[in-house]
């Protein structure tokens, strides 16, 4: 995953960057939100590492988003020689539920929506600016154009993912990372129209 991009836009290796880092938030949430309980943290680790290895213009099928689904299969695979037939399915559950938000609260484990809120987190702050500049860079888009799109649909994105984080501390954290994002795209916004920028007080 770390030389190749999952889709045309992206930068190359970012699915693997983002699985590594979204691990090691997985891991910080569960000391805050099971600070007692790292029985799991393996199976959580790995599993986050290799989430989306199937994610990007592979992973649909009619229509429909499957790489959750495909990189399950595909973690069974790759995971064989290495872990218990036990720990490949637990790994396998988490990698193809990451993106189901059609699962209950009910039906989901409390190690699943660690892996959710982690995977959402890893998305906002700094890093959706450095997606942002990305995408803008890669689709020859002006500074302009890439400030009028975030500033309408990139802050509507952030109000649905902000609905979807499940435990409290994850929504600080969001709610800090939101804070970040949409200050810069305030900034980005006037300054990509010539104006002098002026903080709210």
């Amino acid at each position: 995953m770390s030389d190749k991009r999952g889709y045309e836009w992206r930068d190359i290796g970012a699915k693997y960057y983002h699985g590594q880092r979204t691990a090691k938030l997985a891991i910080t949430l569960r000391k805050l939100i099971l600070p007692n309980d790292d029985s799991f943290d393996e199976i959580l680790t790995v599993a986050a590492w290799i989430h989306d290895n199937c994610n990007g213009n592979d992973g649909w099928a009619d229509g429909k988003n499957i790489h959750g689904k495909l990189g399950a299969e595909k973690a069974r695979k790759i995971l064989e020689p290495f872990c218990t037939t036990s720990e490949i399915e637990n790994i396998a559950e988490l990698v193809e539920h990451h993106d189901d938000r059609n699962l209950t609260n009910r039906e989901k484990s409390d190690y699943l929506k660690i892996l959710q809120d982690a995977d959402l987190l890893d998305h906002r702050g700094s890093n959706a600016v450095w997606e942002t500049i990305v995408y803008a860079a890669l689709a020859n888009s002006t500074a302009q154009r890439t400030a009028e799109y975030n500033s309408t649909k990139g802050i509507q994105l952030i109000e649905k993912h902000r609905g979807l984080v499940h435990f409290e501390v994850s929504k600080q954290i969001f709610d800090d990372k939101a804070a970040f994002y949409k200050e810069f795209v305030k900034r980005f916004s006037a300054e990509s129209k010539g104006e002098l920028y002026k903080p709210a007080k």
